[in-house]
Formats: C-alpha cells, sequence, structure tokens
C-alpha cells in the first residue's frame, strides 16, 4: 500500500509542479507582455489624444482667421480706415461696420466676448457681448501700436493670451489681423477678437481624462495661457517639461501625487499643450492585470490540486487493485478482476491480465492433464499391446497348424508374432519412420492371413520418398485392425480392399487408410468426430470400437507428440466406406520444431 501511495504522491506532486511552472511561465510572460503593450498603446493613446487636441486647437483658431479674414475683405471697413474722419461719410461708414459687419461676427461667433477695429489715428469701433468698453484716445493708440508690434511684418494673425479690453485680463484670447489700404497697401489698421480662454476646453470636453486629468496650454515661452486653475495661468512651466521631446511623458511629483506629463506643439500658434494625467490611472489596467493574473492563478492552482488528486487516484486505486490481483495469483488464486466501465489503457491493463490469468490457468490445467493423459495413454498402449482374444486365436492357429500342416507356416506365423511383440514392447510415444509402421502392419497382416485362413492384400500406394517421414509409434497398424473388424461384418470378399497411402499437402503429412467397407452411419460417425474435437481420452471402447488400441488413443497420442493441431481425422459414407487420416508435420516442419 506504501508504494501505491508514494506513487499517488509522486503523479500528485507531479501535476502541482508542472502547473504552477505552467502559470508562472505563462502568467509571467502574459503580464510582461501584456502589461507592456497596454503601457505603450496608453502612451500612444494619450500622445494621440494631445496631438488631436492640438489639431483641433489650431482648427479653432483658424475658424477665427477666417472670420477676421472676412471683417478684413469688407469694402465698408477699408474705406473706414481710408475716409478723412472730419468727412460727412466718416459716421456712415462707422455704422456701417458697426451694423453689418461687427454685430452679425459677434451673433455669428458666440463664442467671441469682444470685437473691435482700431485705426493707428485713434479710429475705432468695437462691440463687446457683456458692458461696453470705452478706451482712452490715448489707449486707443497704445493698443494699435501694442498690436501691430505683436503682428509683426508677417501678415497672419497674432493671437495673444491675454485680452485688449483688459490688457491684465488673463483670462482672454486676443487674435488680432491687419487691415491694408486697398491702393497703397499700407497698413491702416487692426481687426481684433477676444475670446475667453475656457472655451479652450470645450474643444477638449468629450475627452475622458479621468476625475483627476486635465489640460492645459503654454507659449512659446512657457509662460501659462490656460489651466484649469486659474491662479497658474501667466506663470512659468516647470524647466523638465520644456523638453525637445515633448511627447515622451515625464513623470513629476504635483502635491504629492505623480503624474504623467505628454504634449503637442501647435503648428499654428506654437503653443504647447499638456496632457496630465495621475500615474496610477495610467497603470490602473496593467495593476488590474496582474491582479487578474494572481486570482487567475491561485484558482487555476486550486482546481489543479483537486484534477490532479482526482487523477492520482484513478491511476493508482486500479494499479492497486491489479497489485492485489497478482498477489493472490502468487498464492495460486487464478481468478480475473472485473473490467473497469472506462475504455483506456487501465482498461486494457485489466484485459491483458484477465488473459493472461486465463491463459496462465489453462495451461497449468493443460499440462496437468496432458501429463495425466499422457500416462493413461502410455498404460493403455501397454494394456492394449495384445488383445487377449487376438493372442489366443493366434495360439490355437498355430495349434492348428503345427497338426496339420508343415513347420514352415508355423515358423513363419512365429517369426511374424514375434516381431510384433518386439515392437510393440516399447511404450513410449517415440517417433519412428513411415517404413517401421509399414513393416509392424505387414507382419500384423501375416499372421490375420493365416488366422483367417484367407489371403488378403493390402494396397500400399505411399511414394517412397515418403518412408522416411516420421510418425508416431503403433498409430497404422490400429487403423487397418479397425477396418478388418468393422469395414466388413460379413467377411472379406473379393472386391474388397483396403489401402494405405500418404501426402504432403499444405505443410502437413497425411496418413490415410481407406477402405470400401460397410461405412459407418451419420449419426455414429457424428459422435465419433466430436469426441476427436474433444481432444480428450475416452478410454478403451470409447469409440465403439473394441479390438486394439483405441482410435481415440490413437490420435491423442498423435497430439501429445506434435501439437493439439495433429491428430485423426474420419470421414465415412455408410455403404461405401470408410476413409482415416492421421495428419502430422512434414519432416520440415518437425526439424524446425
Amino acid at each position: 500500500m506504501r508504494i501505491g501511495k508514494s506513487l499517488a504522491a509522486r503523479v500528485y506532486l507531479g501535476v502541482i509542479l508542472v502547473t504552477l511552472l505552467a502559470i508562472f511561465l505563462l502568467g509571467v510572460g502574459s503580464y510582461l507582455r501584456s502589461s507592456g503593450e497596454l503601457e505603450e498603446q496608453t502612451g500612444q493613446y494619450l500622445r494621440q489624444m494631445v496631438r488631436t487636441a492640438a489639431h483641433q486647437t489650431d482648427l479653432y483658431f483658424k475658424t477665427y482667421e477666417y472670420a477676421a479674414t472676412t471683417l478684413l475683405i469688407n469694402t465698408d471697413l477699408r474705406r473706414f480706415f481710408e475716409i478723412d474722419k472730419s468727412d460727412y461719410d466718416y459716421v456712415h461708414y462707422y455704422s456701417q461696420v458697426r451694423r453689418y459687419a461687427l454685430q452679425p461676427t459677434l451673433t455669428f461667433y458666440p463664442q467671441i466676448n469682444f470685437i473691435a477695429v482700431i485705426g493707428e489715428d485713434g479710429r475705432y469701433i468695437a462691440e463687446q457681448r457683456e458692458g461696453t468698453f470705452v478706451p482712452q484716445p490715448s489707449a486707443i493708440a497704445s493698443h494699435y501700436r501694442y498690436l501691430i508690434d505683436q503682428i509683426g511684418p508677417a501678415n497672419r494673425p497674432a493671437i495673444i493670451h491675454h485680452g485688449i479690453s483688459s490688457v491684465d485680463d488673463r483670462a482672454m484670447i486676443t487674435i488680432a489681423s491687419k487691415v491694408r489700404e486697398l491702393r497703397s497697401l499700407r497698413d491702416s489698421g487692426v481687426v481684433t477678437m477676444e475670446i475667453r480662454a475656457s472655451e479652450l476646453s470645450q474643444l477638449w470636453a468629450k475627452v475622458d481624462l479621468g476625475e483627476k486629468g486635465f489640460f492645459f496650454i503654454a507659449d512659446k515661452q512657457g509662460k501659462l495661457i490656460y489651466h484649469p486653475d486659474e491662479a497658474l495661468i501667466g506663470t512659468l512651466l516647470d524647466e523638465r517639461l520644456l523638453t525637445d521631446t515633448p511627447d515622451e511623458g515625464p513623470v513629476m511629483k504635483v502635491k504629492g501625487m505623480d503624474r504623467i506629463f505628454v504634449s503637442a506643439v501647435s503648428e499654428y500658434t506654437g503653443w504647447r499643450l499638456f496632457v496630465s494625467l495621475p500615474v496610477e490611472d495610467v497603470t490602473r489596467p496593467v495593476s488590474n492585470i496582474r491582479q487578474s493574473t494572481l486570482w487567475v492563478g491561485l484558482f487555476a492552482l486550486v482546481a489543479t490540486a483537486f484534477v490532479a488528486f482526482r487523477f492520482a487516484s484513478s491511476v493508482t486505486k486500479p494499479i492497486q487493485k491489479l497489485r492485489s490481483a497478482m498477489r493472490q495469483t502468487e498464492l495460486d488464486s487464478w481468478q480475473p478482476i472485473a473490467l473497469p466501465e472506462r475504455q483506456d489503457e487501465i482498461a486494457q491493463l485489466y484485459q491483458s491480465y484477465n488473459h493472461m490469468v486465463t491463459r496462465l490457468a489453462a495451461m497449468v490445467d493443460t499440462v496437468y492433464k496432458e501429463k495425466m493423459e499422457r500416462q493413461t495413454a502410455e498404460f493403455q498402449a501397454l494394456q492394449l499391446q495384445i488383445n487377449p482374444h487376438f493372442l489366443y486365436n493366434t495360439l490355437t492357429a498355430v495349434y492348428g497348424y503345427a497338426v496339420e500342416q508343415e513347420a514352415e507356416e508355423i515358423a513363419e506365423m512365429s517369426r511374424a508374432l514375434s516381431f510384433m511383440f518386439r515392437y510393440a514392447v516399447q511404450t513410449n510415444l517415440e517417433e519412428i519412420t513411415v517404413a517401421n509402421e509399414l513393416n509392424h502392419v505387414l507382419n500384423f497382416m501375416i499372421i490375420m492371413n493365416h488366422r483367417n485362413q484367407q489371403e488378403f492384400e493390402l494396397e500400399v500406394l505411399i511414394p517412397p520418398s515418403l518412408l522416411l517421414e516420421h510418425m508416431v509409434r503403433l498409430t497404422l497398424q490400429p487403423l487397418v485392425e479397425n477396418c478388418l473388424q468393422h469395414a466388413f461384418p460379413e467377411g472379406i470378399a473379393s472386391g474388397h480392399y483396403i489401402r494405405i497411402d500418404a501426402k504432403i499437402q499444405e505443410r502437413c503429412f497425411l496418413v490415410t487408410v481407406e477402405d470400401n467397407g460397410i461405412g459407418v452411419r451419420r449419426e455414429r460417425l457424428a459422435e465419433i468426430q466430436a469426441r476427436l474435437a474433444e481432444n480428450r481420452l475416452g478410454g478403451q471402447g470409447a469409440t465403439g470400437y473394441t479390438g486394439g488400441i483405441g482410435l481415440m488413443n490413437v490420435h491423442r497420442r498423435i497430439q501429445m507428440v506434435f501439437g493439439e493441431q495433429y491428430g485423426l481425422r474420419i470421414d465415412s459414407t455408410y455403404g461405401a466406406g470408410t476413409t482415416i487420416t492421421l495428419v502430422m508435420p512434414k519432416q520440415v516442419d518437425k526439424l524446425r520444431r
């Protein structure tokens, strides 16, 4: 039992160790790969998001550039800057620009909080969504010069990160464009629009940055233009965020929290747009994967332990049962074991064991019975070598011939009888040649012819090449005697014959004894053939023949020498005759054995 438990423990531990190794390799490998890919995808997502935000911001400002362009090509606006202020039409153009240019633009673009046109000589028209801003003439001139300086020599709009309605208003963003005269192309004025910086956050409102993520914008110098915390607008960024590769995503601690910063540069404004997320938000999926891997691994380990225990039991219990059965076999208990319902190698092992036990039991039984049969056969051969009636009749005939005949016949019979005694006295089952058996049959026929006072010659058709084939002692003469006793119950008449022939057929040596006597009835023939097929001695006279050595004795002695597949075959047709065939292996096969 200890061996079985040890095997079960080894199987159990082996399965657990293999499972642990598989879980470890699979878990660690999948975690490292998935976490790396997830981190890379998260980084790509953040970079793509901030680039998209930068692109959306550019499109946002280009929209106002288009609005400014619409104003710049307005004829009334150009005439307003070209006409003399003392001209009567100056007021007309002032009214036209305000009513048909500025007010519609303010209406069409609700994000614009303030829009104004400013000239070099103090010309000024403004519209404001809330309240009214009327600067001093000196302030108008300073605003004009400031805006011209911000725009610079390039004829493209300037984006200024504060308002002009209040220069210190850091919550505003100003877009300023030059107005040129039609004829001289000289700068004659500026169109300026203000929007709230907080409006930019609407561009990113649909982007889910979590509860603690946010956008912010800094200009080329690193000054914050927009930040959710308005107190930080106008302050400078940390130098670590002003790198040449803004999308690398540096990690910085802000207010006790590690945050990752990813940025992109706007091509239109030159501003730098940032996305800031807590590191724990970025790494949360990786942490979830790690925890999921641990829980799945733990569950797999528990499940594997249960399956391994069941598997080890399913393997070792049948082996223990088989081992117990083998112990019984050692005690000469040849009992098969019940087959399991399963159809696997264990079931095949059970089947093989049962087959082995059955074969061994049969072999032991066969060897024991063959030993007993061999002893019985030799004893019967010793008992039946000389039939008492045959010996009595022969001696009577010898006496009659001694009185009536000359000593020559007596000498012949005596000589034949002595040869038969000498041949038959050897009771072992040794192999002899066909010629030896024919010589024994010849001596038997000499005596029978004298005893019956009738000449009867056997027809021996055996080819000379087969005379040295081996056969079993005292197997041919009993068959000839059987023919003389039972084939011709009315006596031997002219035309009766007994033929002895032999041939090689399909690796077998066949010797036939054929007569044309009365034959055997069908029922009796079936009974004899059945007894031959049972391969068991039936005792003297068991086949119904009382003279000589019985047919079953001859049949079993052939099998004892050559094997179970050999022996006698009997074919008969009632009223036509009988053929008895001795089936033995041919000489080459016997040498191989």
